[in-house]
């Protein structure tokens, strides 16, 4: 009678078997993240085009780009609170087939307007509690569910829907001559496409720290709409990043409907130091600063409707070109300022 044995594996043949899968594994994991990163960034991508068309459909409907913040302080202007104030995403909401949610936001209430801290008055909060995919990047990390809660211009607000970008509407007062601008340059002289736009009593605008401003039109992009950014990627609020490392989920700004979402350029010391005035304007940290969860730069969109990509290395003068309208000639950079 003849015996038969059954074939198998050794234990080393199989320890080579899953040594070999391991490797494949390693391989393929990177791989399958840079695919999906090159997607996330395509998207976000889109999500800018969406806004600068919008951007443009406003400016064709009222005769002027939409302003990165509005401010009324007129008298009894959102009586009871101390004034209006209005993000620069709000506008742009019917142009991004949100028309529903615009309608159901008060343009002469505050955006932290509601009935639980004024009785009677609109609830413009639960509106802005609406999650509009458009503003959110798929690269920012803690999901699409994202909320920011906090006091602001004196008026607490709970549960509002995050944005991943923001309107860098002017060079901050106090970097000005930091980035080669005259120091008898001010915010307005510097300001960017999406002018902000303040009206009202002069005393009440003094007491506030804001000066009269209009938004601008097409015309009063001096330096060229291919030249201007926009909107700019500001990602991960409301947890605060450096260089790409969480550092804290502390933070209560970031929600589109916050007039907070709109920043003036300082930079930043290093990706490790938010420390400000600094030559690093790109990916430093996202409190109030251009930053993306793309290696290597950030997606912008130009008063022109084109999506670029700067990257992180950008001269920052050369940045601070690329958001001033009327910069042309303060700087050398402003003679012909490039994402390139």
């Amino acid at each position: 009678m003849t015996s038969t044995r059954r074939g198998g594996f050794t234990l080393i043949e199989l320890l080579v078997v899953i040594a070999i899968i391991a490797v494949l594994i390693g391989l393929l994991v990177p791989a399958v993240q840079k695919v999906r990163e090159a997607a996330n960034r395509m998207q976000c991508t889109n999500n800018m085009k969406q806004m600068g068309l919008a951007a443009m459909n406003f400016e064709s409907t009222y005769g002027h780009i939409p302003p990165s913040i509005v401010i009324n302080v007129s008298t009894g202007a959102g009586t009871p609170y101390p004034g209006i104030v209005h993000s620069w995403a709000v506008n742009l909401l019917p142009y991004l087939e949100q028309e529903a949610i615009y309608k159901a936001y008060n343009l002469n209430f505050p955006w932290a307007s509601s009935p639980s801290v004024v009785p009677g008055t609109p609830d413009n909060q639960a509106v802005l509690r609406n999650q509009i995919k458009t503003f959110l990047c798929p690269s920012a990390p803690g999901g699409n569910n994202r909320t920011c809660s906090g006091t602001s211009i004196g008026i607490p607000f709970l549960g509002l829907a995050a944005t991943d970008y923001a309107t860098c509407s002017s060079i901050n007062t106090g970097s000005i001559t930091f980035f080669g601008y005259p120091s008898s340059a001010t915010n307005a002289t510097l300001a960017s496409a999406m002018q902000f736009k303040c009206s009202g009593n002069a005393a009440t605008m003094a007491a506030f720290g804001v000066t009269p401003s209009e938004p601008n039109k097409i015309a009063s992009i001096l330096d060229g709409t291919s030249n201007t950014i926009l909107i700019c990627e500001s990602a991960g609020r409301p947890q605060f990043f450096r260089g790409g490392v969480l550092v804290n989920s502390n933070r209560n700004d970031g929600a589109w409907g916050n007039h907070e979402s709109d920043y003036g350029l300082d930079g930043a010391v290093s990706k490790t130091d938010n420390t400000s005035p600094g030559n690093c304007v790109i990916n430093c940290h996202n409190d109030n600063e251009t930053f993306s969860f793309h290696s290597g730069g950030a997606n912008h969109v130009f008063t022109d409707g084109s999506v670029r990509f700067a990257k992180d290395s950008i001269s920052p003068t050369t940045y601070a070109a690329l958001i001033t309208a009327r910069g042309g000639g303060m700087t050398a950079a402003e003679t012909s300022p490039s994402t390139d």
